[in-house]
């Protein structure tokens, strides 16, 4: 979809009562925060004051407070109204700004860029999800980490309405697209171990794929595609 058509779609989703569409535990989120920086190079926050923290599509806001938990000025940004008042409820101390993700717009830097279940990312279109991630790419500081996650079976078929399942394939055509170095990639799991074993037993008995969450760590480094 276009921003335009997303904006309408997610305004209708988060005028609902009940919240489908992102996490709102935090000691769920906060697991996922900690597993993600312990990923992130001590060097991307070298000479920094203060370390800042841009999340994309945010939300309810609670990825974007569990950072300023952790220490960041954290900004969130989403292009819909509706969600927006929603984390600005939830988390005062955070600051939101109504922008179109597809095309950010900023005059300060980033230490990290935070981008998780973003809807740009639910296209086959490589060359298209690389094209908005790389003004991200731009966002950053020297050293900056970006974190780009989205769910997937890693089959690269989908039912009817079920957002795209990239395989491993997709996933390293993209990671060559985009213009900053891959420094880690990961599939999280809440129970490590455990919830591998628990992943292979629903497959063996329902004979399904479970989605799960990868992300993938890029660095941007100094002279890097000319930047």
């Amino acid at each position: 979809m276009d921003s335009e058509s997303l904006r309408n779609k997610y305004n209708l989703y988060y005028s609902q009562l009940v919240n489908k569409w992102g996490s709102e535990d935090f000691s769920k989120v906060e697991r996922v925060v900690k597993r993600v920086l312990k990923k992130v190079p001590t060097e991307t926050y070298n000479g920094t004051v203060e370390k800042c923290l841009l999340d994309i599509g945010c939300g309810t806001g609670f990825y974007t407070e569990t950072f300023r938990k952790l220490g960041f000025r954290a900004i969130g940004i989403d292009y819909s109204e509706v969600v927006l008042e929603k984390a600005r409820n939830n988390c005062p101390k955070c600051e939101f700004i109504h922008m179109d993700g597809f095309a950010p717009d900023f005059k300060i830097k980033f230490n990290l860029i935070f981008c998780k279940g973003f809807s740009g990312a639910n296209t086959r279109d490589l060359g298209f999800v690389a094209e908005w991630v790389n003004k991200y790419i731009d966002l950053l500081e020297k050293d900056g980490v970006f974190v780009f996650s989205y769910s997937s079976d890693f089959s690269g078929i989908e039912k009817e309405n079920e957002t795209v399942n990239w395989t491993q394939e997709h996933i390293s055509e993209f990671s060559s697209l985009v213009k900053a170095e891959r420094i880690h990639y990961f599939v999280f799991h809440f129970f490590d171990f455990l919830s591998i074993i628990k992943k292979k037993f629903v497959k063996i008995l329902s004979g399904k794929k479970k989605k799960e969450y990868y992300f993938l760590l890029f660095q941007r480094k100094e002279n890097m595609y000319g930047n």
